[in-house]
């Protein structure tokens, strides 16, 4: 079963974007963390604040991780994942057990 990457729940809690701004990394609230693998390498994408498009596509900004290394803190576009650009074949996740949870608690 194929679970959704961002629930209503989810983006009920998205604080906006650019609003966590002043906080440390390990302290930002992460909403939810999505993963995908390719070529064997984890992927892993922590998300703590987003917005709707006017197409309905959500903006998001999170922390970027190739094989548990921080690569960069970014926004970038849902859609975007869906299928992920780097692989087509690769499929996008979302892990359950992270929601609401302080960066430093996710790792």
């Amino acid at each position: 079963m194929k679970i959704q990457l961002l629930t209503k729940e989810i983006i009920d809690h998205l604080p906006p974007l650019d609003s966590t701004d002043g906080i440390k990394l390990k302290d930002k609230i992460i909403v939810c963390k999505f993963f995908a693998e390719y070529s064997h390498i984890p992927l892993s994408w922590y998300i703590f604040e987003g917005q709707k498009c006017e197409n309905g596509d959500y903006f998001l900004k999170g922390i970027f991780l190739i094989n548990g290394k921080k690569v960069s803190t970014s926004h970038f576009l849902l859609s975007e994942l869906q299928p992920f650009w780097l692989c087509p074949r690769s499929i996008v996740e979302r892990d359950t057990r992270i929601f609401l949870q302080p960066y430093k608690n996710c790792r």
